[in-house]
């Protein structure tokens, strides 16, 4: 267990050691990393931000089941891949994957719940978006300008607790649970 935050000046001690839970947020920004890969690691307690890292195109942490706080991964310009294919929940105000101009897919095949807002932005090569067990977001959705997007596809969602706003060249919305929306809808 690593006690309190992580930074990615921690990131070689915490791959060597095993880590399987951080205790309180994770913060890797404005660095020259390329791959960060905590293929160990399970739980987080706080937040996550990956912010800002020139080189960085792939986030790999195939164990992690939960994130205590918010998901935030921006401005990261040549990400092709995030690879988290156990996350089932976050717990924080937000969810954003937000001008990752490279990024092409969004797919979390496990994830159950967004607390906060789901809110993808700015990511010009983004085609598809899938989360086919995803059943609430307690908070809005915001995806937009995300000019390649064609498909998105939430088979399981039952509810989003505020508005839903999503501006993109779809040709495909496929979310065939859904039953309520907490405030307004606008497709553009």
């Amino acid at each position: 267990i690593w006690a309190g935050d992580a930074t990615g000046d921690d990131l070689d001690e915490f791959a060597s050691g095993g880590y399987t839970e951080i205790t309180g947020g994770l913060s890797i920004g404005e660095g020259r990393i390329g791959t960060i890969d905590l293929s160990q690691l399970e739980t987080i307690g706080g937040g996550v931000q990956i912010y800002e890292n020139p080189n960085l195109t792939t986030i790999t942490m195939p164990q992690l089941q939960s994130i205590g706080g918010y998901f935030w991964v921006d401005y990261n310009n040549n990400l092709t891949t995030i690879d988290l294919p156990q996350l089932q929940s976050t717990g924080g105000n937000d969810f954003y994957i937000w001008n990752n101009s490279s990024l092409t897919t969004v797919d979390f095949p496990q994830l159950q719940s967004i607390e906060g807002i789901f809110w993808i932005d700015g990511n010009d090569n983004l085609t598809s978006i899938d989360l086919p067990q995803l059943q609430a977001i307690d908070g809005g959705v915001d995806i937009h300008t995300s000019r390649d997007l064609t498909t998105i596809t939430m088979l399981q969602l039952k509810t989003i607790g505020w508005h839903v706003s999503i501006q993109a060249s779809l040709t495909t919305i496929d979310l065939p649970q859904l039953e309520s929306i907490g405030g307004d809808v606008e497709v553009y």
